[in-house]
């Protein structure tokens, strides 16, 4: 097992670095609340084996205008997952969560388990946990190419050919 990473880990050109990125199974995707669903106990457990504290929930408020098709189609998406949520009319979102000023036609979503990964701290714990099942990480190299063959996938990395069996592409705004 082989990482690859273009610059050094927790580098901050990327995606998942600094203090904290926001984590929801808020969505108007049905598909998208149910991958959250499913990802949150993989966090958990990602917090447990680091012992750092990596996901702290403090709530999430999604709003807009009564009868928006996202605010529908987000309740939708939650009540075929089957994540708890309140829907809060202005005068209730007003009580409860005061910094917000809904107007009278807008109302929100309260969805307790959302909050915030510490993206940089989950970054490096992943990165811990690969390399203690035997993951070799290659910080500052650059995959030029990769080919599929019939015995795997060829990568080109740095001028050199590699073979693997399997490969996994997350490069986010590098894919170009």
């Amino acid at each position: 097992m082989a990482g690859f990473e273009q610059f050094q880990l927790d580098h901050d050109r990327g995606s998942s670095y600094g203090g904290s990125r926001i984590i929801r199974k808020v969505y108007p995707d049905t598909l998208y609340a149910s991958l959250m669903e499913a990802a949150y106990p993989l966090w958990e457990d990602l917090e447990s084996e680091s012992g750092d504290a990596l996901f702290l929930r403090c709530g999430g408020f999604f709003f807009g205008p009564a009868g928006h098709p996202d605010m529908a189609a987000t309740e939708r998406a939650l009540q075929q997952v089957g994540v708890p949520y309140e829907a809060l009319s202005a005068a209730d979102a007003r009580r409860r969560l005061p910094s917000f000023r809904l107007d009278a036609d807008e109302y929100g979503i309260y969805e307790p388990q959302s909050g915030l990964l510490r993206a940089s701290a989950c970054v490096l714990a992943n990165a811990r946990g690969a390399l203690a099942r035997g993951a070799e990480l290659r910080e500052g190299v650059c995959v030029e190419r990769m080919e599929s063959t019939s015995t795997g996938v060829r990568l080109t990395v740095n001028g050199e050919s590699e073979l693997f069996d399997r490969v996994v592409v997350s490069a986010g705004p590098w894919t170009g």
